[in-house]
């Protein structure tokens, strides 16, 4: 949304003479999704994996 309403925000320099706020918020985008896929990893081999496997119990009954 800030984006969309004031790109010119994102064209803030924050350090030397390069460095603008949209390089510290994509890296964080990219950080934060790595953080998010790893969570979901160990979510789905602690959890759903035993769900799987107790569905599959079942159905083979």
């Amino acid at each position: 949304m800030l984006l969309a309403f004031d790109p010119v925000f994102f064209t803030t320099i924050v350090s030397g003479e390069y460095i603008s706020i949209g390089f510290p918020v994509g890296v964080s985008i990219i950080v934060f999704s790595f953080l998010l896929t790893g969570y979901y990893v160990r979510k789905a081999n602690n959890d759903f994996d035993e769900l799987t496997a107790k569905i599959k119990e079942a159905v083979g009954k």
